[in-house]
Formats: C-alpha cells, sequence, structure tokens
C-alpha cells in the first residue's frame, strides 16, 4: 500500500487479489451449504464441479497479466 495525503491507498493489484480472495470465500461457502444440504462431498470431476470450476475461471481477475 501507498500514502497519499497521511492515508493509506490500495493499489489496482491489491484490490483484484482482495477481490479474488472474496470470490474463493464465497464458493467456499457455497460449497460448505451444499455439503450441509446434501451431506455428502460432490463427485470429482462431475458436471457440478467442472460448472463451478467455469464460473470461478470467469470471476477471476488474471493477476498474471498485471504482474508480467
Amino acid at each position: 500500500m501507498r500514502s497519499i495525503e497521511g492515508r493509506e491507498v490500495s493499489t489496482t493489484i491489491d484490490l483484484k487479489i482482495m477481490y479474488n480472495e472474496m470470490v474463493d470465500l464465497w464458493g467456499s461457502l457455497g460449497e460448505w451449504v451444499l455439503y450441509k444440504i446434501r451431506g455428502r462431498l460432490p463427485d470429482k470431476g462431475n458436471r457440478e464441479q467442472q460448472w463451478l470450476k467455469k464460473l470461478k475461471s470467469i470471476l477471476h481477475f488474471n493477476l498474471h497479466e498485471d504482474w508480467g
């Protein structure tokens, strides 16, 4: 973080990292709720996991482009 007029200001990359972490947090919370409702973990490689992976890839910022 950098300081402007005595206040700390986040850079764009910091905000994108925070956003990505929130996407992960809410995704994990959703998976936990589904686990509590169903009482089991989803099977590996099923359509639900593929759909969640695709959604996460859409919602996440690609930080490698910003760093490069």
